[in-house]
């Protein structure tokens, strides 16, 4: 019944990995385990496309985003949109009801 059946190895089950059907040369039907691609980073609150966060799963932590605030999250302009609201609150100008409820999850 379980004729040709084989466990994955330890280093087999995990999520990180991807099961993947191939034939091979011999017309047999296999499943090989690979990394999963890494997807492009984008801003949270428009889509758009983030510059300066790289998607490289060996690269260190500093090395994927810039230094700025909000970087790795949100874009340039959105993120200065978010700091030009928070200084606005800080100065009585506004309040945070008043900004949109997008943004809102990002002002202190």
């Amino acid at each position: 019944m379980y004729e040709g059946y084989n466990m994955p190895r330890p280093g087999q089950k995990t999520y990180s990995l991807s099961k993947k059907k191939r034939k091979t040369p011999g017309k047999r039907s296999v499943e090989t385990y690979e990394r999963k691609q890494t997807t492009r980073s984008y801003c949270s609150l428009c889509g758009e496309r983030l510059c300066g966060a790289k998607t490289l799963k060996s690269l260190a932590k500093t090395k994927k985003k810039c230094g700025r605030k909000f970087s790795g999250e949100l874009c340039h302009k959105c993120a200065e949109n978010v700091i030009k609201i928070q200084a606005r609150i800080n100065a009585g100008q506004m309040t945070k009801s008043d900004a949109d409820s997008s943004q809102q999850r990002y002002l202190k």
